[in-house]
């Protein structure tokens, strides 16, 4: 511990605004240093613990600074392009499939979520428990897709809201998550109240019940398998036949998607990307 803090006390810009990722990952140091049973040896004296609580105040504090200025520019109506200028400084090497990065760590401190717990409630027979999109792949997502305006999103098992949210701020686009875990779903509402997003809206429902007839885009990362992605398949081959829509996805979901004969992409459909189907013109009636 002596030496971080060191560290940390010499690194004079270590507290400025576009030193963001840098304190995330000092922070994740300094929370691990401070974990009770912490293994710090002889060196872990009590006035060691005492500076290094301070010095983890003072970036999270500058980072909760940065957090707000974005907060501020999504209300402001300039979210799109301050969000795009920090994940530009924030890029870096690619991540895992499932991992979080700094921009993960923006976007979190920007909804500035009330603290809500539902990893204990069961999500009930072929549903899968609450993960967030990481948000690389939701940037990923809105770009490929060419999202806009007069676009539609439905985000089936929206939880927190993330996707919604940000292809609204991203791309202006109206979007819809429906959300079977109560909890989730008012902590959703409730940040896209305290930030303006006017189209943005969140449903409590099954998917497998759910109003589908606004969308023209509908995204599902593995929000369920089985004969509950089955029935919702299903609806929304129903649906293609009456209009034109996509249908966009990420993890192992999307290979159980791409199975289906009455959809096709151009991608290669794999779990650690966002992939994009489309219905084939044989499903639309013409081509």
């Amino acid at each position: 511990m002596p030496a971080l803090l060191e560290q940390l006390e010499l690194d004079t810009t270590l507290l400025e605004c576009h030193r963001f990722a840098d304190r995330v990952d000092m922070i994740d140091r300094l929370d691990e240093l401070l974990m009770p049973g912490s293994t710090d040896g002889e060196n872990n004296f009590e006035h060691l613990h005492v500076q290094a609580r301070d010095m983890l105040e003072a970036l999270e504090d500058a980072n909760a600074r940065v957090c707000k200025g974005v907060r501020d520019a999504v209300m402001g109506g300039t979210g799109s392009a301050c969000l795009r200028a920090w994940f530009d400084t924030l890029g870096g090497p690619g991540m895992q499939a499932d991992g979080y990065d700094h921009a993960d760590a923006l976007v979190a401190g920007m909804f500035d979520f009330a603290a809500v717990d539902a990893s204990g409630a069961a999500p009930g027979q072929d549903m899968v428990f609450y993960q967030p999109t990481p948000v690389r792949h939701v940037v990923a997502m809105v770009d490929r897709l060419g999202l806009g305006p007069d676009d539609v999103l439905v985000d089936l098992g929206s939880g927190l809201g993330h996707v919604p949210m940000l292809a609204n701020i991203l791309a202006g686009a109206c979007t819809i998550g429906i959300e079977l875990q109560a909890p989730l779903l008012e902590r959703a509402r409730e940040t896209a109240r305290a930030l303006g997003l006017h189209r943005v809206s969140f449903l409590h429902g099954d998917a497998r019940a759910a109003d589908f007839s606004r969308g023209t885009v509908f995204y599902l990362y593995t929000p369920f398998k089985g004969a509950v992605m089955d029935e919702v398949l299903a609806r929304l081959a129903d649906e293609a036949r009456r209009r034109p829509l996509r249908i966009a996805t990420f993890g192992p979901c999307t290979l159980r998607v791409g199975a289906e004969p009455w959809l096709a992409s151009r991608d290669v459909p794999s779990e650690t990307a966002v992939c994009v189907f489309h219905p084939r013109c044989s499903t639309m009636g013409a081509c």
